[in-house]
């Protein structure tokens, strides 16, 4: 008995001692690493997960395109590796002794898998084009080829990505972390190293170092991040792994999942499985709805900020940041003032909810102060700071919310470590699963159907429904929360009923620094707003942007917020191009067209000459419906026999198609626009050299305004590093055009007179360039192959490439600024080294018509005036006569016109000399213009129309205006300098009387073609009724304006007038848009 005794008192001595609560919770804290560390490596994780991803969607847009679905798909890849390894290796974490090593192990795998990436790019590369890309596999073929080699490129560190944050949060969390704060500092830190390295990424080493050297920069953070990971934790004491078999120190601790759910405490591994359900169902809807959001702020925000790589640049930045800062915010919330409960997540997402459709309800007054702040940036700083106030307006709110979200759902599935590896894990998969769906559904279906603002609507709206059902669930919540939440989804449902964001912001070109205001005097806002949307004829989401068709002066496109061609003022480019080249190439059979636009090029270019074929290669297929409305003037291209439509990117079709071609011709939007300098680099051009036939002639649009003399060199270094011959020329002052082929382009003067007599391209010369025969087609020459070589081989000219494509960020940086290049002020130094004409063989051509012919030219497209090649006194005396007639000084400008050019032979010149006789109601302007009756039947009834006026023969005036009118509805050529003038003595021929006034009216009821002149001939139209007595005819011209009525106050005071006179349903609106108008011109 005794020696039991004994043995139970050794025993008892030899047995450890149970430790105190104090003892336990200080061997539990000695084997977690200092936060402030952990907070550094995920910094760095952050930083180069960001890069890594902002350069693979670059480099793999290089190979399948930039077509919604190509970036989808790599979009879809990326996202899906993350969840994929946060699911499966963050089981893995709560097996981890050190789960610091694993998370420094995955960050080594990852650079290193990350490193060799380039390789796999390069072979993912070779065997998509090997396939012959969509144009081949077509768009479901494609798209799942594009899946296969993206998860081939990126699916490995995609994967050892998503196991990162669970690693290093079961490693940070200490077991009575109830509210798991210390996860949410490392997943706001993290986050905010996003934002460092999409900011780094976009805004310097893209530009600077290139695609190659910022992937390995990445690749060293995120190798230091885990070399650093690595060692500290050998000097960790183990985690206790976390097994039924084996409780850990924890759950000492651990509440229900119950009580957690409904009250607020708890673990909801151990509660009901239909609560952990929708925690993850939350999580997914989170992710959905973020990221649909995303592509709804990408669409609404690139019109006013500029679609350039910088905005969307800072549009994830922003999104990051906030984010970033709500992880950080939670810790500070939820420790001190409010428990994780599912009503105060129901809270985070009718904040969310609110927070979405603040600035929708903002409207086009958020539109206006991106304009104030772009117009006052005198620096690229203060322009980027302005893309930042917009965006943070925009994205900030909702993005700090969400970033409270996902450590709040981690909480709601537990407390302190037991199984915060695993759940991260899982709640993240959710959560990625979600955004993959959000941005499927949002790009592929919703945003098409919905349209953006729709989108936009229906995201708060559901965020909304989501907040109410989370609500209801909280069976232990109290009133106040339910009442917040409530109050939310009320406010949220109010702010959608506002009219939002409508043509003012979305297709007005504040971004791209077209839209001037020239005050921001409420009425002067208010004026120009309008304006713009009533100018728009017709608009959709399509798949890849938002398109715009407006008739302000015949129809014109916008992309995402900006003009790219107009059927009337842009022709001289649009059907220039295919002229160019029709007539430099031998004898054309073949052709591609990059862009279809207007369908002037296409169009043209099938009925020139002998071609048998031209592929039109268009991204957005809604770009149909422009082409449709501009059928008068492009030969009905979406019917026409010769036309082959290709919906693709272009540059992948160049690189994947087996076809060559005898003119390619590539007219893509301006090279600022994010992913469209990619059409400018030296493997583009390399391909498009490959596909041209022997002697073929490859055409690129090249802007000459917004840009410098260096960029003009990188462009020309750029196409000559791939074309052996380049020559510039010009369709409009502002465009150029390179010309390029393999071989030199050699015809004599003959020969290129005999292309000319072509019946097309000589109506194109006469018609749309105004500038006919030899001497008119070499009046848009610039630059001949010499000055190209000069130019190319000047010391430190760069190369525009895939790997660093400056031109991007070159062009981005100038948008709306004053230009350093400018064609006339080159043109000295062109004459003085013979680099101005090209080689021709045969007869002299008359190099002073030539010139004439090109100042004329200036003069009608409000080019810059200049007489540096032009020496004979009479001529610089033309030069300033042409000066008068800009400024409108049409009797200084006759009194100044030399009588050496008082017959001119340029059909330009000859109409305006008789506009400025007209105007001075001399006669002779009629015999002046006689002879230009068949072929410029409107300008000579313009003319007529003056001269009649103002010679005191009203009756000859008006039917002198009906015929040009009648000519308008039958072809819309006319002098944007003279068509003007003669329709405003439309409302001086009113004045006549009743009878006068009804007839005028009459003449102004239908439309031109292609609605040439439309903003002024409803104004017009207006007018005219305003000078009759009959408000039923004035009620009548107001009607195809409403709902937007010009904001004169004039007009609107004719207006309510005659709604109040003829008792119209809107004359209670008409009054208070006047005494809108009138209060506000009080302030």
């Amino acid at each position: 008995m005794a020696r039991s005794k004994k043995k139970s008192s050794e025993a008892k001595d030899v047995a450890p001692k149970k430790k105190s609560h104090k003892e336990s919770r200080k061997s539990a804290l000695q084997r977690v690493p200092p936060l402030p560390l952990l907070a550094m490596l995920v910094f760095l994780s952050g930083c180069s997960a960001l890069v890594f991803q902002v350069t693979w969607m670059r480099e793999l847009r290089l190979i399948f395109g930039a077509t919604t679905g190509a970036v989808s798909a790599v979009l879809a890849i990326f996202m899906a590796g993350l969840g994929v390894g946060s699911a499966v290796l963050g089981r893995r974490t709560e097996l981890a002794a050190k789960p610091l090593r694993m998370y420094g192990q995955l960050e080594v795998g990852i650079s290193i898998a990350v490193a060799v990436s380039p390789i796999l790019l390069a072979a993912a590369g070779h065997f998509y084009l090997a396939l012959g890309g969509q144009d081949a596999l077509g768009i479901t073929g494609a798209t799942a080829v594009r899946l296969c080699l993206a998860a081939f490129v990126m699916g490995v560190p995609a994967f050892l990505m998503g196991g990162t944050l669970p690693a290093i949060s079961r490693s940070a969390t200490r077991p009575h972390d109830s509210h798991r704060g210390a996860l949410a500092i490392l997943y706001g830190v993290n986050t905010l190293g996003a934002v460092f390295g999409s900011v780094v990424a976009t805004f310097y080493a893209l530009e600077q170092l290139g695609s190659f050297s910022t992937l390995m920069l990445g690749c060293g953070l995120s190798l230091l991040a885990g070399l650093v990971a690595i060692r500290v934790a050998r000097g960790l004491d183990p985690v206790p792994v976390e097994s039924s078999a084996a409780p850990s120190d924890a759950e000492e601790v651990q509440s229900s999942a119950t009580e957690r759910l409904t009250a607020g405490q708890g673990d909801s591994e151990q509660g009901g499985g239909g609560m952990r359900g929708l925690i993850y169902a939350t999580a997914a809807a989170a992710g959905f709805t973020f990221f649909a959001l995303e592509i709804v702020w990408y669409r609404m925000l690139a019109p006013i900020l500029g679609g350039t790589t910088f905005t969307f640049g800072t549009i994830l930045g922003v999104a990051l940041l906030g984010i970033g800062l709500g992880g950080l915010l939670y810790n500070l919330i939820f420790s001190r003032w409010v428990t994780p409960t599912l009503g105060a997540l129901a809270l985070t997402c009718g904040l969310e909810a609110f927070f979405t459709m603040v600035p929708y309800a903002a409207g086009d007054r958020l539109a206006v102060h991106a304009a104030w702040l772009t117009q006052n940036a005198e620096s690229f700083a203060a322009l980027t700071g302005g893309w930042l106030q917009v965006t943070s307006a925009v994205v900030l709110g909702v993005a700090i919310v969400s970033g409270l979200q996902f450590p709040l759902l981690i909480a709601l599935l537990g407390e302190g470590r037991r199984g915060v590896g695993r759940q991260v894990g899982v709640a993240y998969a959710w959560n990625t699963l979600g955004a993959i769906s959000g941005s499927l559904v949002a790009g592929f279906g919703a945003l098409p159907l919905l349209t953006a603002p729709g989108m936009w609507v229906a995201i708060g709206g559901g965020l909304a429904l989501l907040s109410v059902l989370l609500v209801a669930c909280d069976r232990r919540g109290g009133a106040r929360t339910k009442l917040t939440v409530g109050l939310l989804a009320a406010a949220t449902v109010v702010l959608a009923c506002f009219t939002g964001p409508t043509a003012g912001w979305r297709h007005s070109g504040i971004g791209a620094g077209r839209a001037k205001f020239p005050s921001f005097e409420p009425n002067a806002v208010e004026f120009l707003l309008v304006e713009n949307r009533r100018g728009l004829a017709w608009e959709a989401d399509g798949l890849e942007a938002s398109i715009g068709v407006r008739d302000f002066d015949g129809y014109e496109f916008v992309v995402n917020g900006k003009v790219d061609g107009n059927s009337i003022s842009d022709a001289s480019t649009q059907v220039g191009v295919a002229l160019l080249g029709a007539v430099l190439h031998e004898d054309p059979k073949t052709a591609m067209v990059i862009g279809l636009g207007t369908g002037e090029s296409v169009g043209w270019l099938a009925e020139m000459r002998a071609v048998e074929r031209v592929d039109a290669v268009e991204l957005e297929p809604a770009i149909d419906k422009m082409v449709e409305l501009c059928a008068p003037v492009n030969f009905d291209a979406l019917n026409h026999p010769e036309v082959r439509r290709i919906y693709n990117d272009g540059r992948e079709t160049v690189f994947t198609t087996d076809d060559k071609y005898d003119v390619i011709i590539s007219e893509p939007s301006n090279p600022y626009r994010a992913g469209v300098a990619t059409l400018y680099t030296e493997e583009f051009y390399a391909a498009a050299s490959r596909r041209l036939n022997r002697g073929g002639v490859f055409v690129q649009f090249l802007q000459a305004y917004e840009i410098d003399n260096a960029t003009v060199a990188t462009v020309l270094a750029t196409v000559r590093s791939a074309f052996k011959h380049v020559e510039v020329w010009q369709t409009l002052p502002v465009d150029m055009q390179l010309v390029c082929s393999n071989e030199p382009i050699l015809y004599s003067e003959q020969e290129l007179r005999t292309r000319l007599e072509d019946p097309v391209v000589r109506t194109a010369l006469e018609k749309v360039w105004r500038t006919p025969g030899v001497e008119g087609f070499l009046s848009h020459f610039v630059a001949n192959a010499e000055w190209v070589d000069h130019v190319s081989g000047m010391p430190g000219v760069e190369i525009n490439t895939d790997d660093r494509t400056i031109l991007e960020y070159r062009f981005a940086k100038t948008v709306g600024q004053p230009s350093g290049f400018a064609v006339e002020g080159a043109r000295a130094l062109l004459s003085n080294e013979g680099w101005h004409r090209p080689s021709l063989q045969g007869d002299p051509v008359d190099w002073r018509r030539v010139e004439l012919v090109r100042q004329a030219n200036n003069l009608i497209h409000k080019g810059v005036l200049s007489n540096a090649l032009l020496t004979r006194p009479e001529d610089q005396q033309l030069l300033a006569a042409l000066e008068y007639y800009r400024l409108g000084d049409f009797k200084q400008s006759l009194a100044a016109w030399p009588e050496a050019h008082r017959q001119p032979d340029s059909a330009v010149l000859r109409l305006v000399l008789g506009h400025c006789m007209a105007e001075n109601a001399q006669q002779g302007c009629l015999e002046l213009v006689a002879p230009l009756a068949g072929l410029h039947p409107s300008d000579v009834h313009a003319v007529r129309t003056i001269y009649y006026w103002y010679s005191g023969s009203p009756d000859e005036s008006e039917a002198s205006l009906a015929a040009m009118m009648s000519s308008l509805r039958e072809e819309p050529w006319g002098l944007a300098t003279l068509m003007p003038l003669a329709l405003e003595r439309a409302v001086d021929l009113a004045q006549r009387g009743p009878e006068a006034c009804q007839r005028v009216y009459g003449l102004l009821e239908e439309p031109f073609v292609t609605h040439r002149l439309e903003y002024m001939r409803r104004i017009t139209r207006v007018l005219v009724a305003m000078q009759g007595d009959d408000p039923t005819r004035v009620v009548d011209a107001f009607a195809p304006l409403e709902p937007h009525a010009p904001w004169q106050l004039h007009l609107l005071e004719a207006r309510a007038n005659a709604y109040r006179e003829t008792d119209s349903p809107l004359a209670e609106r008409a009054e208070a848009d006047v005494a809108r108008f009138t209060a506000q011109s009080a302030k």
